[in-house]
């Protein structure tokens, strides 16, 4: 496409722009074999080679619908990538999964995480949505600092594509367990042809006044107190168990009346 060829198609009187046809080396007709897209990208001066590690990590963290259930794939060097290549689930202490038939990420998690369900039912009139995805928890806050990226973000995935890149920064939660969580939200009700476009003109964000994303945040809102409430009493159960392992503070800890002791719990689940 020529811009100059364009600008002229637009001035003239029928506005219709047809670009010209180009031949493709052999080496490059070959990778599309009926039809897509090729980006080629020539003359570059950045060393590539000790990018691709962390360039497999973004692109996996940009697709939602990476895999054969989807039939889509996206590879580096002809080696595909995959959802492990997202490189967080492994720091997961806790997650939670949006609907109790939700097993989609049962693979990629570690024995140890523990998991849960929340509520995945969202009502706008009389229409039923079922949104799909995950809100995670890490021990430590550091485990979401990747080099320059801030992991500690919860997406909004709408038919596969990133529609906003967190919806947990709306929400002014008190205390720190939001530092502290991950996640990802499919909702595809947002996008319905029989509706206006929920996006920004930015493409970055949705309208915060569409009464769908309303709805959304309210769901997610609640998501947040269920796993601020489990969380804490996770760390809690989690803590007693580490302290009482320690014999000085396990006769310490037997020996204090019952007011007393839920106050070493808690004391346990913030030290965990």
């Amino acid at each position: 496409m020529v811009t100059t060829d364009i600008k002229k198609a637009i001035e003239s009187s029928g506005g219709d722009y047809h670009p010209d046809s180009i031949s493709l080396p052999q080496e490059l007709s070959s990778k599309i074999q009926s039809c897509g897209t090729l980006i080629v990208l020539k003359g570059l001066h950045k060393d590539l080679s000790r990018t691709f590690s962390s360039l497999r990590k973004r692109l996996a963290r940009r697709f939602s619908i990476i895999g054969s259930e989807y039939n889509f794939s996206v590879k580096i060097n002809d080696e595909s990538i995959s959802v492990q290549d997202r490189d967080y689930f492994n720091s997961l202490e806790f997650i939670w999964e949006f609907g109790k038939e939700n097993t989609k990420y049962s693979d990629v998690i570690t024995p140890a995480t523990k998991k849960f369900s929340l509520d995945n039912l969202i009502t706008i009139g009389e229409e039923k949505y079922f949104i799909k995805g995950w809100i995670g928890s890490v021990k430590e806050s550091g485990k979401l600092q990747d080099g320059e990226d801030n992991l500690n973000k919860i997406s909004i995935i709408v038919r596969g594509k990133l529609a906003q890149e967190d919806i947990l920064e709306e929400f002014r939660e008190g205390g720190l367990y939001t530092k502290f969580l991950i996640g990802e939200i499919e909702a595809d009700f947002l996008d319905d042809d029989a509706l206006s476009d929920i996006s920004t003109s930015s493409r970055q964000k949705l309208r915060e006044d569409d009464e769908r994303y309303m709805k959304l945040k309210d769901l997610v809102h609640r998501a947040l107190k269920t796993i601020q409430k489990d969380r804490a009493e996770l760390k809690e159960a989690k803590g007693k168990e580490e302290a009482l392992k320690i014999d000085p503070i396990k006769r310490w800890y037997n020996q204090l009346k019952n007011d007393s002791k839920r106050r070493a719990e808690k004391l346990f689940g913030k030290i965990s």
